[in-house]
């Protein structure tokens, strides 16, 4: 897997498959995958489960999952929904910038976008050359709105945002959740459910993501041992950021190391 820093004006995506997907409980079920490519997909009706990585969300319609290449997926049933893979000219390769590093892999809209996935669906067949650019234009189109979503609105709650600040800023210290009930003002108890509410997630998962995302990039940018790295992303022992890094990537911080480079 290369990691490859993307100038925005050349975030041009390149469709490799549109398809309407459903699946229901006579669907054969998976085991889970992984991602080879970026994939972005609009739930029509849903009543199913969706893990991303090691994050589960409840599917709602309108809801839209954007995951990047070498993300773990699986699902249960009931549901549909329009789903667009892409890359940006390669396959298996993670591509970094602004706006594709800030686009949350699970986010809920309010239906808008929902055209612009059934035109891109409507004109997959099509070998017209002006259904192909009308495509691109149209995925382009989707990308830059979610970034847009998750720009202007702030899905957090002041004392949860507060929080989030904390954790991204002292992420190599020890927090627990009584820090954070002192830091933010308010009880242990409370200040959890807030931060489960707001993310789906508890602060400890949050910060733990957060601890694994800084070892890939330190993995891929730099030749920094990995004993190093565990304790500059504030984990306990080795050990312990070894397991959790296997965990969250199916691989050794030293298998991800050899298999993954960074552009640039």
């Amino acid at each position: 897997m290369k990691i490859i820093n993307l100038p925005i004006e050349s975030t041009i995506p390149r469709i490799i498959m549109a398809r309407k997907f459903q699946l229901d409980k006579n669907t054969e079920k998976a085991n889970g995958r992984i991602s080879t490519v970026y994939e972005v997909s609009y739930y029509v009706e849903a009543n199913g489960n969706l893990q991303i990585d090691k994050n589960h969300f409840n599917i709602k319609p309108g809801d839209i999952r954007f995951v990047k290449p070498g993300t773990f997926l699986n699902s249960t049933p009931d549901y549909t929904c329009y789903t667009v893979n892409f890359d940006f000219g390669q396959i298996e390769t993670i591509y970094s910038n602004q706006i594709l590093d800030n686009i949350p892999e699970y986010i809920s809209t309010d239906g808008k976008l929902k055209p612009f996935f059934e035109e891109i669906i409507k004109r997959v067949e099509s070998s017209e050359p002006h259904d192909k650019i009308y495509q691109t234009a149209l995925l382009t189109q989707i990308i830059s709105s979610l970034y847009e979503l998750t720009i202007l609105k702030n899905p957090y709650s002041e004392p949860v945002k507060n929080c989030i600040d904390f954790l991204e800023l002292n992420f190599k210290r020890q927090i627990s959740l009584k820090d954070l009930g002192e830091f933010s003002g308010y009880s242990d108890i409370h200040l959890l459910r807030l931060f489960k509410k707001d993310t789906g997630r508890s602060p400890h998962d949050f910060i733990t993501e957060f601890r694994i995302n800084h070892a890939k990039k330190l993995l891929t940018s730099t030749e920094v041992s990995i004993e190093t790295i565990a304790y500059e992303c504030g984990f306990k022992s080795v050990s312990h950021f070894k397991t959790l890094f296997k965990e969250f990537t199916g691989l050794t911080p030293g298998s991800f190391r050899k298999n993954t480079t960074f552009v640039f």
